[in-house]
């Protein structure tokens, strides 16, 4: 395994605190609200990892798509109920007057209960059960009751029938397009990771060159001091004295500078948190410092086929296209199979019986006495639509749409490669700007300190002594960017192996390592 060495801040923000704690995310939807504290943050300081985990509670980016994913829920629950059954209860009565042969009042008495239920392969089954009871007011005469019970069947044979009839690839594409907003959910969290933690060491950086800046205006001004013990001395021409105040404003201006742009990269890390940047007014101390590659690396680096099969196994935005690209397909067959005739056979079998009694049980007895037998009726029907372009329009904008699917599909694979080749060059050639900008900074400082001690024995000028601190400073800011880039290509070789969130049992894993380590051969999915 590469090793990389962990950085503390022991710059004027204070020192780091250690955070080895794993953030779970359970499902990979719904985070603990961490809310953070503006008194907390501006006292205690604030850590890579507690930023990136209230960024992957409070960022748009991630509540957004957790809105997906409950969207795709219910459409997953909307293409199930098309095979909900559909229960029908119903009763009416209505009296017609002077149409019995006496001239009474006939009464009419009806009840019906009917249930539809469509099975996925498209066929319907419909039980029904009916009672219709009539009498009238004349007396002498008794209620007579028919009843009836029937079950049919539809059954298309063409058009709807089969595993890819419409209704049940819709629901088999919402049940894939559910899986790939899951998948999707998971690719944002990363991207949410990783934002947040670049956002970190941005601010990090701009912490660490303003203390830069700050070094560079107490060294002007002892500069500027010892030029004037110089000068009182007449060791040196007081014209000396101007140079070193001039010297020194010129630093004061830079540490201004370095301390605006530390308040937007405090506002931008806020923002990148899903946080209000006026909610917190003082910047919070970073607690971490950026990591740093030891004197054995690369040893243990992956290599780049190895990198590459893993960026293909573990990235989720891989799997999300895959998943819409098989919900793309799945629907296009059941728009295929719309464009099939609409030809169908009903098939009906049931009985009917009889009863007379002006009783309760004597309405519901119709349905099992004086049953002469079965009755027995098939049908079939076939609905003719002229052209059928409704159609065929549907299903050609459903192709098209696949084909973008897959075009989509095909272009972020073939960017998997070329994004692992390039974060890898960058881990490498960061990890060698480091150590090259680490001897010139050791350097150069020790050229300074051999100027100062010249200058203080008025063997050197204060032109010797402004180049000397220009060069060191110029130095330590390269090592610091060094520094950066290379917790940054971190970051970007963990994004691109899909690496920066681990995904085990529906659940997403997020540990400090994921962020300031290299990935190895075994992390990632299996």
């Amino acid at each position: 395994m590469p090793r990389v060495q962990p950085g503390k801040h022991s710059g004027r923000y204070g020192s780091a605190r250690k955070h080895s704690r794993a953030l779970w995310l359970a499902a990979a939807l719904f985070l603990p609200a961490v809310p953070l504290q503006a008194q907390d943050a501006a006292e205690q300081g604030i850590s890579l990892l507690g930023s990136v985990r209230t960024g992957l509670t409070y960022a748009p980016a991630v509540q957004s798509e957790r809105r997906e994913v409950l969207k795709s829920e219910a459409s997953l629950t909307e293409a199930r109920s098309t095979y909900d059954p559909s229960l029908t209860l119903s009763s009416g009565y209505r009296k017609d007057a002077g149409l019995a042969e006496s001239g009474s009042n006939r009464h009419t008495l009806s009840s019906s209960l009917a249930l539809s239920q469509r099975l996925p392969s498209g066929i319907t089954l419909a039980p029904t059960l009916s009672l219709v009871r009539r009498s009238t007011n004349l007396e002498g005469t008794t209620a007579e009751t028919e009843g009836s019970a029937g079950m049919s069947i539809v059954v298309p044979l063409s058009r709807g029938l089969g595993s890819r009839n419409l209704s049940r690839a819709t629901r088999n594409a919402a049940r894939q397009s559910l899986e790939a907003e899951q998948e999707q959910l998971v690719a944002t969290l990363a991207t949410s990771a990783y934002r947040t933690a670049s956002a970190y060491w941005d601010y990090v950086y701009a912490c660490s060159q303003l203390d830069l800046a700050h070094l560079l205006t107490q060294s002007a001004r002892h500069q500027l001091n010892a030029t004037r013990v110089l000068a009182e001395a007449d060791q040196i021409a007081r014209l000396m004295v101007e140079q070193a105040d001039a010297y020194l404003q010129q630093s004061r201006a830079s540490e201004l500078s370095a301390a605006l742009a530390l308040e937007e990269r405090w506002h931008a890390l806020l923002l990148a948190m899903g946080q209000d940047p006026a909610d917190y007014p003082v910047p919070a101390k970073p607690s971490d410092d950026f990591p740093v590659p030891e004197n054995d690396f690369p040893a243990g680096l992956p290599s780049l086929e190895t990198l590459r099969r893993a960026a293909l196994r573990n990235r989720s935005d891989l799997r999300s296209e895959a998943l819409a690209t098989a919900a793309a397909a799945t629907t296009l067959e059941g728009y295929r199979n719309e464009q099939k005739p609409d030809v169908s056979l009903t098939l009906w079998g049931g009985y009917g019986g009889t009863s007379a009694g002006d009783e309760v049980g004597d309405y519901f007895t119709a349905l099992n006495h004086n049953i002469p037998g079965t009755s027995l009726s098939a049908s079939l029907s076939w609905a003719i639509e002229g052209g059928n372009r409704a159609n065929q329009a549907a299903f050609q904008t459903r192709l098209a749409m696949l084909e973008q699917r897959r075009i989509e599909e095909a272009a972020l694979q073939r960017s998997v490669g070329s994004g692992v080749a390039t974060a890898l060059s960058s881990v490498r050639n960061a990890a060698a700007l480091y150590r090259l900008n680490l001897v010139s900074a050791e350097a150069y400082g020790r050229l300074k300190e051999g100027e100062m001690k010249k200058f203080r024995m008025g063997l050197s000028d204060i032109f010797n002594l402004q180049t000397a601190s220009n060069n060191l400073a110029s130095a330590d800011l390269q090592l610091l960017a060094a520094k950066k880039a290379f917790a940054q290509a971190i970051l970007d070789l963990r994004m691109a192996t899909g690496s920066l969130v681990e995904v085990t049992d529906g659940s997403v894993r997020l540990t400090s390592a994921n962020l300031v380590s290299l990935p190895t051969e075994e992390e990632g999915r299996p």
